[in-house]
């Protein structure tokens, strides 16, 4: 089975459409399509609808005898999913904090089902740098924990395996009697443990992360299929081994996807005039290079906008330097976001830009022309244009239908936002228009400088204190 994420809400109703648009468009009805040829069940024991029920084409768990040795499996979502996609798909569905429904339920499956063993898979992730197999139980190296802080919730030993995900990175590691399994992202890694039976007291061996793909390099940490480092190796990468034996495409499925294949390198060789003098890195809690170049881009994709915005958990990918070409704008942009133009008062501008500062949406980045300084959580001045924000007036934002449906809260009325559906307001297109149009040489400094930042402050807000706001 699989755990519901986040981005399984990106795709709205059945069709082209990526959000209702018209009465009676089902905002899950891709999803539920989805799962209903699925050979595999989707588990969400925490996602629930209006009368706190949940929904029927989503599970709580389920057993499987292996060899002879019964398993639970439950899945979860992550409580924070409204903030991480397109919340006009979220309509009529909570996300519950995970723990103590998987509590609950893994106490069922061990009294009831008699199971051996319970496995949790869940769409909310961790990140560590050493994944070494003597450093298990060392989480020094980890600088995202939040699964972590939820086995901590658990009765010790309760759950024998996290397999967890959405944060892209690697994870080995144990946590009590509970081993944590994060084989970063894209198939490119498989993870496994070892569950001792029968002995209460032993713990499960987290056997590590073995890279999976058709070709490795070794780094100071191990062998890695990270495209980025294959790309930059000195010397060739070899082939990829998994137990023993070298990993190698499929040729059958490489025949299917070559036809595919062949149009997609034509298009992402598409060139965009521009090109990136040096690299361009994002950042998902800070401001960064590329941040500020697509919020810069934003501003120039709706006409007469004062004001360009994005979120950096929108941007997926670093710029390196060379000639810009249209693959790789997909590559930050790879979602279909749709062009969004809001028009709000100065007042409400600084509430939208409170909501981007504590990061735990990926930080809010604005374009250069708005300055901000913050204390704490708050938001203390704001110059346009080198002019202090005036609360009264209108000001006309451009950004992603992403980005205008996460200010639901703010009550901005319905005729001051417009969405762009038209295929031709695709963002990620729009932004290939202007960089085509600027056809110049980019320099990340010119975008970014650490010692004259757009927002003064950014990082003293913790996401605890933003919840009390």
């Amino acid at each position: 089975g699989a755990a519901l994420g986040n981005h399984e809400f990106d795709y709205g109703p059945v069709g082209p459409k990526a959000v209702p648009r018209e009465k009676g468009d089902d905002p899950r009805g891709a999803l539920k399509a989805r799962i209903a040829q699925a050979k595999f069940p989707f588990f969400a024991i925490n996602v629930v609808d209006e009368k706190g029920q949940r929904p029927d084409y989503l599970k709580g768990s389920a057993v499987k005898e292996l060899s002879g040795v019964r398993v639970g499996i439950i899945g979860a979502a992550d409580e924070n999913t409204p903030n991480t996609t397109n919340r006009l798909n979220l309509g009529g569905l909570n996300f519950l904090d995970p723990a103590e429904p998987v509590r609950k339920e893994a106490e069922r499956l061990r009294r009831e089902e008699g199971v051996q063993a319970v496995v949790l898979v869940i769409h909310l992730g961790a990140g560590c740098d050493d994944n070494r197999l003597d450093a298990q139980e060392d989480v020094s190296s980890c600088k995202i924990n939040d699964v972590f802080e939820l086995v901590k919730k658990l009765p010790e030993g309760l759950v024998d395996v996290v397999v967890s995900g959405h944060t892209h990175r690697g994870v080995a590691k144990r946590i009590g009697r509970t081993a944590i399994l994060q084989p970063y992202s894209n198939g490119k890694y498989i993870g496994w443990a070892t569950i001792p039976l029968g002995d209460k007291s032993a713990k499960p061996a987290v056997a590590g992360l073995v890279p999976v793909c058709a070709a490795v390099v070794d780094t100071a940490k191990g062998e890695t299929c990270d495209p980025y480092q294959l790309r930059d190796a000195v010397g060739a990468p070899r082939p990829a081994k998994f137990l023993g034996q070298a990993m190698v495409p499929d040729p059958k499925v490489e025949a299917l996807l070559k036809p595919d294949l062949a149009k997609v390198a034509k298009l992402k060789a598409e060139p965009l005039k521009s090109q990136a003098a040096d690299s361009f890195q994002r950042s998902y809690a800070s401001e960064s290079a590329l941040g500020n170049l697509m919020a810069d881009i934003g501003r120039e994709t709706a006409a007469g906008a004062d004001i360009g915005l994005t979120n950096a958990g929108g941007v997926r990918a670093d710029l390196s330097p060379g000639p810009l070409n249209y693959g790789h704008i997909y590559n930050v942009y790879p979602f279909d976001n749709q062009l969004a133009v809001m028009e709000v008062t100065g007042a409400t501008l600084l509430k939208m830009a409170e909501m981007g500062i504590d990061g735990t949406r990926g930080v809010f980045i604005w374009s250069s022309n708005l300055k901000l300084e913050a204390k704490g959580c708050a938001i203390t001045r704001a110059t346009i244009d080198g002019k202090d924000l005036s609360p009264a007036k209108y000001y006309k934002v451009a950004t992603n239908d992403f980005l205008a449906g996460s200010f639901v809260n703010l009550k901005i009325p319905e005729d001051k936002i417009t969405i762009y559906w038209d295929a031709n307001f695709i963002v990620r297109d729009l932004a290939a228009g202007v960089l085509r149009r600027w056809n110049r040489v980019l320099n990340s400094a010119d975008f970014f400088n650490p010692q004259s930042p757009r927002i003064r402050g950014l990082g003293e807000c913790k996401p605890e204190a933003a919840a009390k706001r």
